[in-house]
């Protein structure tokens, strides 16, 4: 049994706190919505960039990403380690064919690197 993590990165974010902060200016929640949803995760299956399809990250944000305007910059969320756990589940379950018959083992958030963890198992 081999382990393959998939680290989810979020381009432009800093962390602050438990919240992903973009730099678009704002003056509402609504002005934040295409900032925050806009196509930026990425990740690695056995070395290997995958990128999960657009389909798959309007979803998965509209479920599980959370937006706000705060002090006039976006303010982008997935705030919990359940939050980040169920990206993954929805990830692997709604694009089986990018993860080679892989199955979701753990994920979470990594505060130090400002991520979304993801580890999947491939094998038996």
């Amino acid at each position: 049994m081999r382990v393959a993590a998939a680290l989810l990165s979020y381009a432009s974010l800093a962390l602050a706190g438990n919240l992903f902060a973009r730099q678009g200016s704002c003056t509402s929640d609504d002005a934040c919505e295409s900032v925050c949803r806009a196509p930026s995760v990425s990740g690695t299956l056995d070395g290997k960039s995958i990128t999960p399809n657009e389909a798959v990250q309007a979803e998965a944000r509209r479920r599980y990403q959370d937006f706000h305007c705060e002090n006039k910059k976006c303010v982008c969320a997935i705030t919990s380690d359940d939050q980040a756990q169920d990206f993954c589940k929805y990830w692997i379950e709604n694009a089986k064919e990018e993860f080679n018959g892989a199955r979701y083992l753990n994920g979470g958030l990594d505060q130090d690197k400002g991520s979304i963890y993801c580890v999947y198992v491939t094998g038996g």
